[in-house]
């Protein structure tokens, strides 16, 4: 048979946006040096020695590489300004160093273009010896690239949108030295002493996308935040409005007296001392140190988890539920200064472990306070007797309580992930019902949250889900009395078929394509093949996502039910150390099931590969072959649904001619920290890999790979750097190879 390959190059967005000439492009020679000193360090080219007349302005490339500095270098800067349009810098450099000589003791470097600087760099501390970096886009956008480097601090100009293509970190302020300014965090993680603007102007906006952002002290820009995780470390003032999905005070934040710095957050934990004075909006809300809401909150949930601590409040309204958690002798300090009122929109209210003055329960709910709390003066409403919880059986591992054990309990162990509630008296994954006090939290299909605490320590996590992987297929009767508290269930085959609905979660009003990738239309009898499972829009800017579950179709008579499994990889929805996966091949009904979630309460936005299945074309195979979806829930982590749009994949099968080729390579995680994953799609057949360094050098032997859908490989013996991978498998169309670039 003859052999065919083809070519194919990938790069780096990031490479390619900095690396386009604008002016003149500088290059950093001979180590150590001042930064004006043109005519010994400034060159034309690489490692070259012909020297520019100057040194840089705003119009012009710096580029800072492995022919410019070793590790002990420094480079000086002798003026207060120092302009550069791109500034690039090799991420194979590490421990380079920028510092200022006198008589001046403060410098800038003034970015007009993109920021990459991709080794670790240090930039000498703000104040005496300091350097700010200004970002002063000449057009109307500018990327920061700046993974390793620790910043002394940032101050953004405008008219612009500056985006951060990888996560940054600034010991001092971010600060938003004109208007028309837009920082996009682009869902990098974020860490400052403060983001705060230097004159008032107008349109001076942080989007933080879903980041996770810790600030020092304080927040004076707007923000949006639709999925970010706020957190305050030191003690913070905002006087802004922030709308986010999570929003965790680590330490002291308050909102300086602004009514106008309203929450409407979806989640907010307080771990310090919080303080609003403004209206707030917060579905879910849990103190577990001091909270101080001096004007009107409204809740879904609330949750009093603060022994020894204080809430206190003007008027509260929770719309769902309302708990404590606290013991005798630790009480919750819930005593306002003056009358307050606290309304529950449920029948019934069952709370303890209060010390209560001056609070007002009103509406329709009855309101139970239990002994255990102290009835202090200027209360109403309440009556000071015990309330018992309901108790009913827990199936481990039908976290949905929907009758069955299957791949769709999965996704509610992810969001369900470290909420707690009461310990079972019987701490087992056996699959019986065990009688369990409610918690004080349902998931948001209104099922309780004990379901997911499986072994019944008082916990939800990940060690919840062996109880699915043992119980699963396993069903029960609806049916929750001790007599029948015992009753084993068995796999039935026809109520697995009739648990195609399940409780509904609530929409979130994003709606998503399910699909099969692309690897041509013709299937050849005999021939295995990976068939790679895309969430989102393609060639979009992504779809939100946390977790999903499908089940896939399949005909027995075509396809060998034996060959028929689902693979998971790092992909953009989570790293394979931050997800939950499972699947699970039902030969019989030809249905595959499967289910992927993450379980840090932090939704993902992207699009692409998030499964393959893998299968094997029957011998005898003829006509079409068709594979759809089945049984799919996709949710956010608030546990809202996301609108699957979904589509099968039809392949007609040929025998006796050569099919057109379909098997493609890609790579990940890349960069990499030395393991690689080579991911193959589309017919399976085996290749060889070869390993080049930029210089083309070959740096290991041919390695073999078989014709399997993920091959991974050790990249950790060689030095940190860029690679090509040439990946060389039998082909019919035309000559080449695959070359994929990585960075390790």
């Amino acid at each position: 048979m003859k052999k065919f390959f083809t070519s194919i190059s990938f790069f780096l967005f990031f490479t390619l946006s900095l690396t386009q000439t604008r002016a003149a492009d500088y290059y950093w020679v001979g180590g150590t040096g001042n930064w004006d000193d043109y005519a010994n360090h400034w060159a034309t080219s690489s490692g070259g020695t012909t020297f520019h007349s100057s040194f840089p302005s705003s119009l012009d490339d710096v580029f800072i590489d492995v022919n410019s500095l070793q590790p002990s270098d420094t480079i000086f800067f002798v003026d207060n300004q120092n302009y550069v349009h791109h500034f690039w810098m090799d991420p194979n450099l590490n421990y380079t160093f920028f510092d200022v000589l006198p008589p001046i003791t403060y410098a800038q470097l003034i970015v007009t273009g993109d920021l990459f600087v991709g080794g670790s760099i240090f930039f000498a501390n703000q104040g005496i010896s300091g350097i700010e970096m200004i970002m002063a886009p000449s057009s109307p956008s500018a990327t920061i690239y700046a993974p390793l480097t620790a910043f002394a601090s940032f101050n953004l100009q405008g008219p612009s949108t500056i985006t951060m293509l990888s996560e940054l970190t600034v010991y001092g302020y971010i600060i938003f030295g004109s208007d028309s300014v837009l920082f996009k965090t682009n869902d990098y993680p974020l860490e400052c002493g403060q983001i705060v603007y230097f004159l008032p102007g107008n349109y001076m906006l942080v989007d933080m996308g879903k980041s996770t952002v810790q600030i020092q002290t304080d927040l004076f820009i707007d923000v949006v935040a639709d999925s970010a995780h706020i957190i305050f470390s030191g003690s913070g003032a905002f006087t802004v409005p922030i709308k986010a999905k999570k929003l965790t005070i680590d330490s002291i934040a308050y909102t300086n007296g602004y009514a106008s710095s309203r929450l409407k957050v979806e989640e907010m934990i307080i771990k310090g001392y919080f303080e609003s004075n403004a209206i707030d909006t917060i579905q879910k809300l849990t103190i577990f140190l001091s909270g101080d809401f001096n004007s009107t909150l409204t809740c879904d949930t609330l949750i009093l988890a603060n022994p020894n601590n204080f809430f206190t409040f003007s008027s509260v309204m929770v719309n769902n539920y309302m708990a404590t958690i606290a013991s005798p002798g630790n009480l919750i300090y819930v005593n306002n200064s003056t009358s307050s009122t606290l309304q529950v929109n449920m029948d019934t209210v069952c709370l303890d472990f209060m010390e209560l003055k001056n609070v007002n329960a009103v509406g329709s709910a009855v309101y139970y306070a239990g002994v255990f709390t102290n009835d202090i003066s200027g209360n109403s409403g309440w009556i000071f007797t015990s309330c018992s919880p309901s108790i009913t059986n827990v199936w481990p591992g039908d976290v949905n309580n929907d009758l069955i054990v299957d791949n769709i309990d999965l996704l509610l162990i992810g969001s369900g992930n470290n909420f707690t509630g009461d310990i079972r008296d019987s701490i087992s994954i056996l699959y019986i019902g065990h009688p369990s006090v409610d918690w004080t939290t349902t998931y948001a299909n209104l099922v309780n949250m004990k379901h997911g605490d499986c072994n019944g320590d008082g916990v939800i996590f990940t060690d919840d889900t062996l109880a699915i992987s043992q119980n699963y297929g396993l069903t029960h009767p609806a049916i929750h009395d001790d007599q029948n508290a015992n009753r084993q269930s068995t796999i039935s085959s026809l109520q697995s078929l009739a648990r195609e609905n399940f409780p509904e979660f609530p929409q979130s009003g994003i709606g998503a394509p399910l699909s099969f990738d692309n690897i041509g239309s013709v299937l050849t009898p005999g021939a295995s093949y990976a068939l790679p499972i895309h969430y989102g829009t393609p060639g979009g800017i992504g779809d939100m996502l946390y977790g999903i579950a499908f089940s896939v179709n399949y005909d027995i008579n075509q396809i060998d039910p034996n060959s028929v499994k689902l693979t998971y990889a790092p992909c953009w929805l989570a790293d394979t150390s931050e997800m939950l996966r499972i699947e699970r091949n039902d030969i019989a009904l030809g249905k595959i099931a499967g289910v992927l979630t993450r379980y840090d309460q932090q939704d993902m936005l992207g699009a692409g590969e998030i499964a393959v299945l893998e299968f094997t074309v029957n011998s005898g195979a003829s006509g079409n072959i068709q594979f759809d979806f089945s049984r799919t829930l996709a949710l956010l982590s608030n546990q809202s649904q996301v609108l699957l749009q979904t589509s099968p994949a039809v392949f007609s099968v040929v025998t006796g001619i050569d099919e057109p080729p379909t098997e493609r390579y890609s790579i990940s995680p890349n960069p990499s920290h030395g393991i690689i994953n080579i991911r193959q799609s589309g017919k399976l057949s085996d290749a060889t890999v070869r390993i080049f360094d930029t210089m083309g050098r070959l740096m290991d032997s041919e390695i073999k790979i078989n014709s399997s859908a993920t091959t991974s490989l050790d990249l950790s013996h060689l030095p940190k750097g860029i690679y090509f991978l040439e990946i060389n498998s039998e082909r019919r169309e035309r000559d080449g190879a695959d070359r994929v670039g990585v960075n390790w």
